[in-house]
């Protein structure tokens, strides 16, 4: 299946820090139209915050981060 996307959420966390920063690209093929960013704070929960930020249903990919040992 494949399905055209429009938007990339990134989320970048803080060591220590109850904070994530959101990137959020606007995309059209392969090219950004737009950047802006997001902080989700605990004890939010991303499905509501990012609820909030798009008014529409949404999916969320995971992918574990590099790094050693990883």
């Amino acid at each position: 299946i494949v399905r055209r996307v429009d938007q990339v959420v990134i989320a970048q966390g803080y060591p220590f820090l109850p904070v994530v920063k959101l990137y959020i690209y606007e995309v059209d093929g392969k090219s950004v139209k737009a950047l802006r960013t997001a902080y989700l704070v605990y004890p939010q929960s991303p499905g509501g915050r990012l609820s909030d930020i798009f008014d529409f249903p949404f999916e969320m990919f995971f992918w574990g981060g590099g790094g050693v040992g990883a």
